[in-house]
């Protein structure tokens, strides 16, 4: 059940990032313009898989990292996914990998603070100097426009 909830929320969200990118009016008017050459994820489910189907299905190549044996929380990732296999079992790993061959990273979240994975994602994307940004269904012009 939380997992179909976190997949339900997840969806949405990606529905909502898609409605802002498409908007007139935002600075950002889409991922083409911001120069998005491709798309990196490991592969989790919720909003990892989310927007890796959100890239498939908007053209944009995508690829990264994820556990050997292509391990998830809920399974084996499909084939459909392009992702590599670091030589290691564990996620934190992928989730730095992916964070060092990255330009910059958005973190989706339903929730007011940073935690689990997504509190990791930040915390490597400082150590490596990345640009890195929070992204919630309510995130302002302004926001977008800071980054």
């Amino acid at each position: 059940m939380f997992a179909r909830h976190q997949v339900q929320c997840a969806l949405a969200l990606a529905r909502e990032v898609d409605s802002v990118f498409a908007r007139n009016d935002l600075i950002i008017p889409s991922v083409h313009d911001l120069g998005v050459r491709r798309h990196l994820r490991g592969g989790q489910s919720g909003a990892d898989r989310a927007t890796l189907d959100w890239a498939i299905a908007h053209g944009i190549p995508h690829d990264g990292w994820c556990p050997r044996g292509r391990k998830t929380e809920d399974g084996a990732l499909a084939d459909r996914y392009v992702l590599r296999e670091t030589p290691g079992f564990g996620y934190l790993q992928r989730t730095e990998w992916n964070v060092r061959d990255s330009d910059a990273t958005l973190i989706f979240t339903l929730s007011d603070s940073l935690d689990g994975g997504s509190k990791r994602t930040a915390v490597f994307a400082d150590r490596l100097g990345k640009p890195w940004l929070r992204v919630r269904p309510e995130c302002s012009r302004n926001t977008w426009r800071a980054f």
